[in-house]
């Protein structure tokens, strides 16, 4: 949801890299239990973009919620894209 991307562009730390634009896509496991794990780099930008996505995912704790298949929870595979712009100076 849209309070995860505030999260992220708070706490997430843009490369040094004037002009660089694209996209960056990480997919991850949700859990049973709400944790989150299995990160897997879809997209990626270079300059450690993705790896820097992946250290703010982690920093979410186990707050989220797991699929339902008849009533109970299940592990889900989710991909998570970002779109990088980092201002020219």
């Amino acid at each position: 949801g849209s309070k995860l991307y505030d999260y992220i562009s708070y706490y997430y730390h843009l490369p040094d890299v004037p002009g660089l634009k694209g996209k960056v896509v990480v997919s991850f496991v949700i859990n049973e239990d709400g944790s989150i794990g299995d990160f897997k780099i879809i997209e990626d930008l270079g300059y450690g973009t993705a790896e820097e996505l992946i250290r703010v995912l982690k920093t979410t704790g186990n707050k989220w919620s797991p699929g339902m298949q008849d009533g109970k929870p299940v592990k889900t595979t989710y991909s998570l894209p970002l779109d990088i712009v980092v201002p020219n100076e």
